[in-house]
C-alpha cells in the first residue's frame, strides 16, 4: 500500500512516499504493525511519529526499522529502534511513539516496518 505524505519544512514542501513492507519475521513480529502518522523535517532532524499495533495474544515489544530512499530508489539512511525500550505493548492494543534522527538530504520516500518482536 502506498501513501503520499507531504512534509512541511519551513517554507519548502516535500513529497515523500511511504511503502509498507514485509520480510521474513517471527510470528510475534508478523502480528505487529507500525502506522506512521507524521514524517517531517524539523530543523536538522527528521521526526517520525505514529503508533505500534500489537495484534498478538500476548504482550510484546516491537523493533521498528525505517528505511529512507532518494528519488532513484537508493537507500539514504536506515534507522532502527525499540519504541518502548524493554517494555511490552499489551496484547490487542496500540502504543504511540515518536522518534527523531539527523536529517540527510535527498529523502523522497520511506518504508516503516516491525522487523522483530519479543516479550520482555
Amino acid at each position: 500500500m502506498k501513501w503520499i505524505v507531504l512534509v512541511l519544512t519551513g517554507i519548502i514542501l516535500y513529497q515523500c512516499n511511504k511503502t509498507e513492507t514485509t520480510s521474513a519475521k517471527t510470528n510475534l513480529a508478523n502480528n505487529m504493525t507500525v502506522e506512521v502518522s507524521k514524517f517531517y523535517k524539523l530543523r536538522d532532524y527528521i521526526r517520525v511519529a505514529g503508533k505500534i499495533v500489537n495484534n498478538n495474544s500476548v504482550p510484546a515489544g516491537a523493533h521498528v526499522k525505517i528505511t529512507c530512499y532518494d528519488a532513484k530508489g537508493g537507500v539514504v539512511t536506515v534507522k532502527d529502534f525499540w519504541p518502548e525500550s524493554t517494555n511490552n505493548i499489551n496484547s490487542k492494543s496500540t502504543s504511540a511513539f515518536a522518534y527523531m534522527f539527523e536529517y540527510i538530504g535527498g529523502i523522497k520516500r520511506y518504508e516503516a516496518e516491525v522487523v522483530e518482536a519479543r516479550t520482555w
